[in-house]
């Protein structure tokens, strides 16, 4: 280091080694339909007079962003989710075509169709579709006999293949909110945590960015669980699942359902054996 006296080195009194800071700027996606649907990327935590100043760090986070990739929709995926299940309305609203017709499908699955079952639509940790999770939870019979302290749950969480999946902020409190739910209905308990990766993610999709968020991970064999499609299983309470639908020729998003009936987490634990 040349000229150190610059830095007037001999007055800090100690170093230690920390990690870099880093500046966490979420960018959400709007789904726009005029005419044709498309996904809109929109960094809402820059305010406009900060724009021209940022303008490069802007630029970054968007090409980076757009290089994220996701499981591209598939005949083979729906088939398995249809049979996972058990519920052909996702096929049903291609109405023979090569895309998705939301309205179709939101059609064939009223929100108040079942009391322990609702439909879902984008990500599985949207703020909107893990409250609805919750509140199924919520809404779950209180445990007969229950104790201050009940036997430990796991949370089981297939992720799909794609390095898009998990970018979000929304993911550590989704699993807060999971937790949460879990503890109101059943008292205190210990809750594991486990991520379970499609054998397609070896070696990609950066499986260390989920350290910490999860107690555990694994790579499922391959023909566990199609990779376009994703499950969140809390055995012997709840269950979601979602399979990536094509809206267009270049923009897809997962729909599917959140329950508590024992039937899909009776097919979940059959996949899984």
């Amino acid at each position: 280091m040349p000229n150190p006296d610059r830095f007037a080195l001999y007055s800090v009194p100690e170093a230690m080694a920390e990690r870099f800071g880093s500046l966490v700027l979420p960018v959400d996606q709007e789904l726009v339909f005029d005419p044709e649907p498309r996904l809109q990327p929109n960094i809402a935590t820059i305010h406009a007079d900060d724009i021209p100043r940022l303008r490069q760090l802007t630029n970054a986070v968007l090409d980076t962003y757009r290089t994220l990739n996701y499981m591209e929709p598939s005949a083979a995926a729906l088939s398995e989710f249809s049979t996972l299940s058990a519920n052909n309305s996702v096929t049903d609203a291609y109405r023979g075509t090569a895309t998705f017709d939301l309205p179709t499908w939101i059609s064939l699955n009223p929100e108040l169709d079942l009391p322990d079952r609702r439909a879902i639509v984008g990500a599985s940790y949207l703020r909107r579709n893990f409250d609805t999770l919750a509140k199924l939870i919520d809404d779950l019979p209180k445990p007969t006999g229950a104790v201050e302290v009940s036997p430990a749950k796991e949370i089981v969480w297939y992720r799909p293949g794609g390095s898009a999946w998990g970018c979000s902020p929304d993911l550590r409190d989704a699993i807060r909110s999971m937790k949460a739910s879990i503890r109101r209905k059943f008292g205190r308990t210990s809750i594991r945590t486990t991520l379970v990766f499609p054998e397609i993610s070896r070696g990609r999709d950066f499986p260390r960015r989920f350290e910490g968020l999860f107690d555990a991970g694994y790579i499922a064999p391959a023909g566990v669980l199609n990779p376009a499609i994703e499950v969140i299983h809390i055995p012997g309470v709840a269950c979601l699942m979602l399979v990536d639908v094509a809206l267009s020729q270049t923009v897809h998003i997962p729909v599917g359902f959140a329950s508590t009936a024992a039937e899909p987490r009776e097919r979940i634990e059959e996949m899984a054996a």
